[in-house]
């Protein structure tokens, strides 16, 4: 399906110059179940790593030939301070974020900016419904008009309300964001 999309934008879109990877989804696991975590392990991957990293590729000889191009992963706070019943989501991000830091300075000599937007909890479907108590969200609005204030300042790591806070967490006091976290 990758390949049939990236034909049929190349067809059709000859001229766009952003990649904006927003996959995110999420198989909840119990990493005591062992091998029963298989699935959740593929997806996740599959989804929060590959399918970006793939399609930016598949996509980067096209977009370096573009006036101004941008490539845009989304990625999570999750990277710094990891949920432990979405293990496979957040090793997913961190691949992601590891992969984008590397692609950044791969391309530090091209015109293609690469772009990180690390999120805060934010109230989509993609919580089912199911929002931790704990830490309090922000809607979808409040984290695009965040993100494009990001990309209209250039920032190239984009850290969404608590985000950066994550990030801070996980460096000076490891174990108590880890607690919080996993609540």
């Amino acid at each position: 399906q990758r390949q049939n999309l990236v034909t049929r934008l190349l067809h059709h879109y000859p001229d766009f110059n952003v990649l904006i990877n927003n996959a995110g989804g999420k198989i909840n696991t119990n990493l005591l179940a062992g091998r029963a975590n298989k699935e959740a392990m593929i997806h996740d991957m599959a989804l929060n790593f590959t399918a970006p990293a793939a399609l930016c590729t598949e996509l980067l000889t096209h977009l370096t030939q573009q006036p101004r191009p941008s490539i845009v992963n989304m990625s999570t706070g999750l990277v710094y301070l990891p949920k432990a019943a979405q293990a496979f989501y957040c090793a997913g991000k961190a691949a992601l974020h590891s992969y984008t830091e590397s692609l950044r300075w791969s391309l530090g000599d091209t015109n293609v900016a690469v772009y990180e937007v690390f999120h805060t909890l934010v109230d989509t479907h993609f919580h089912q419904g199911r929002l931790p108590t704990n830490i309090r969200a922000i809607s979808a609005e409040e984290a695009a008009r965040q993100t494009l204030n990001g990309l209209r300042k250039d920032r190239h790591r984009i850290h969404i309300d608590k985000a950066a806070l994550a990030r801070w967490i996980a460096l000076l006091a490891p174990q108590r964001g880890m607690a919080i976290v996993n609540q």
